[in-house]
């Protein structure tokens, strides 16, 4: 009798542990955001090359930073986010430094052909130590004449932590129109290889 109270209670005992067991959270997997088809990370894009009005009655393009202060301007940031970026096109995401002379090249070679950009949109993204360079950046290679085609700014949100390989600079991602990687490069690349991303 004994022998048979205790089959049913040891399989009750088995389906409540494997029950149990079921019922505990997974670990989620980390996302790898260097392989293609991951989602492209959270973006805080801080630019600083914009001029913001304080008084009336001037227009922008005459305002550079040398008499900005003069005519009552100053300097002004813009955050940039993911939902900014959603323009029903490829992104070209640019990691970069300003003092780096092959991204110098590479950003002007963008800027020469930025034509080619009609739906797509340029990101360059540079680390917020940078700060200090952005500026001169920006003044030496007119970003600010290509946007909204070309957005410079830092990084705020560990987003180059998240996606830079440690190869050469530049490093270009390509994300398609839902903002999964298509295709990473490193150093310099030519607009043959990008222009088959190029909407």
């Amino acid at each position: 009798m004994l022998r048979k109270l205790l089959l049913p209670v040891f399989i009750l005992g088995l389906m409540n542990a494997t029950a149990q067991e079921a019922a505990k959270p997974t670990k989620e997997t980390p996302i790898d955001y260097h392989e293609p088809g991951a989602p492209m990370p959270r973006l805080k894009l801080v630019t600083l090359d914009t001029l913001s009005k304080i008084y009336e009655g001037r227009e922008l393009k005459k305002i550079n930073k040398s008499n900005a202060k003069k005519w009552g301007y100053k300097p002004a940031t813009r955050v940039v986010g993911n939902d900014d970026l959603d323009n029903n096109g490829h992104l070209f995401m640019m990691m970069f430094n300003p003092t780096c002379g092959h991204c110098e090249d590479e950003t002007e070679m963008l800027k020469k052909n930025i034509g080619m950009f009609k739906k797509s949109r340029v990101v360059l993204v540079a680390n917020a130590s940078m700060k200090t360079y952005l500026p001169d950046f920006v003044k030496n290679h007119k970003t600010r004449d290509f946007y909204p085609q070309m957005t410079v700014g830092l990084d705020s949100s560990d987003f180059i932590k998240q996606i830079f390989q440690y190869g050469a600079l530049p490093q270009i991602n390509v994300y398609d129109r839902d903002r999964k990687l298509i295709r990473s490069y490193n150093g310099e690349v030519t607009m043959d290889s990008l222009q088959q991303y190029i909407d």
